[in-house]
């Protein structure tokens, strides 16, 4: 269990983030929800009215952080372990309890989503800066280019495991496609060793 000054700081830090940036976040999205839908100005996907400020990505961004906050504060550890009587004050304000440590797993995938939509926000600081402006710029534009030789990577990898798994069911790594995918990836990556290298080719 950390210090309990180490425990009250993280305390402190979710209760800004729930108590002030949680709520604004509320009010600004409630508020172009409420002026989308007076004004008429929605998107119709089948028989549902989208806000049309859902479809600019700093407001998309702004309403993901806004529900992971929620389901952040839905799964608070330390709100669990606070909820369960301890006598011990190595417990007062931990998230290590047995309560809590049920939570944690789906708390943390938040708490890392949450963190990613922070950073993907900031982008909008780029303006304040030419070069790194010109840089975000350049990186949206080959985002699609990055996204296609991707694609044609798992095409290519996924073939060659296939077809592999067919040729070498005596190699360990290709008994299942999976498997060989991943060894394939590794070669890509140059993670895999020269005695590996040998074995393949026996």
């Amino acid at each position: 269990t950390p210090p309990f000054g180490t425990r009250l700081a993280i305390l402190l830090c979710r209760c800004f983030v729930y108590g002030c940036n949680l709520p604004s976040l509320v009010c600004c999205n409630l508020k172009h929800v409420m002026v989308d839908y007076r004004r008429g100005a929605t998107v119709h996907v089948g028989r549902l009215a989208i806000p049309s400020f859902l479809f600019e990505a700093q407001a998309l961004l702004r309403f993901l952080l806004m529900l992971v906050l929620f389901l952040m504060f839905c799964f608070e550890p330390i709100l669990s372990c606070m909820s369960v009587d301890s006598e011990s004050d190595d417990q007062l304000f931990s998230e290590f309890c047995p309560a809590g440590q049920r939570l944690f797993k789906v708390y943390s995938v938040f708490a890392a989503i949450g963190t990613m939509l922070y950073y993907l926000l900031l982008c909008d600081l780029a303006v304040f800066s030419t070069r790194v402006s010109a840089f975000v710029l350049v990186l949206a534009r080959t985002l699609s280019e990055l996204a296609l030789s991707l694609t044609a990577l798992v095409f290519i990898i996924l073939c060659f495991a296939s077809a592999g798994c067919a040729l070498r069911e005596d190699f360990a790594p290709f008994k299942t496609v999976p498997g060989a995918g991943m060894f394939l990836l590794r070669i890509f990556l140059g993670m895999l060793g020269d005695g590996n290298y040998e074995e393949l080719t026996a």
